[in-house]
């Protein structure tokens, strides 16, 4: 009923991302990407020092460190133990820990709660969604924004994309299904942006 595509099996999270072996700023197609991401976010929402950004799933810090010169206050939430280090070393504050409603309801309790909350390329890896979205609903600000980025089913089908599905990758987005899981814990979609 909500058109959402998954695979049956999934792999216990800790074995797959208790020590991630992939660093997102050894991609400088990424960390590229992630400083017009930042530039863009900060100059349409009017970001300062006053407002919080969250990211989860914030590997090593490559998107959360160009906030930096804007001093706008970050924190990443990343559960690879190794990974997080790296991030904490580069003066990103982050929480290692899997994100989920109880991750949220723990930062709100601490007086944070977020302007923006930025989640690229993580949807896919999550096995509780609905942990997970109502934890963005709970630790997002009544007026802030939730980013997020995934491949889209429907490009994956057309263009046989099929080598993208593994063990690590749940679940197969189109707009349908995150529509139906993100109004399911109140939230709203009001902008959608499909990159070739």
């Amino acid at each position: 009923k909500c058109s959402l595509i998954q695979i049956t099996e999934t792999v216990d999270t800790q074995i797959l991302f208790g020590n991630y072996l992939y660093f997102s700023s050894y991609s400088e197609t990424m960390t590229q990407y992630a400083k017009l991401l930042v530039d863009k976010l900060v100059k349409q929402k009017d970001l300062s020092k006053n407002n919080l950004v969250v990211e989860i799933a914030s590997n090593d810090g490559y998107l959360l460190q160009f906030f930096k010169p804007y001093s706008i206050p970050v924190l990443g939430i990343e559960p690879a133990v190794n990974i997080a280090k790296v991030a904490e070393e580069k003066g990103i504050p982050t929480l290692c820990k899997f994100f989920s409603t109880e991750t949220a309801f723990k930062l709100k309790n601490e007086g944070k709660e977020a302007d923006i909350i930025i989640g690229l390329n993580v949807l896919a890896h999550v096995a509780d969604l609905n942990s997970f979205v109502e934890g963005v609903r709970i630790l997002l600000k009544q007026t802030g924004t939730a980013v997020f980025e995934f491949p889209y089913v429907k490009d994956m089908i057309d263009k046989n994309e099929f080598d993208t599905i593994y063990h690590e990758h749940l679940c197969y987005y189109s707009l349908t299904s995150v529509k139906h899981l993100f109004n399911t814990h109140k939230l709203m979609i009001t902008d959608v942006e499909r990159t070739p």
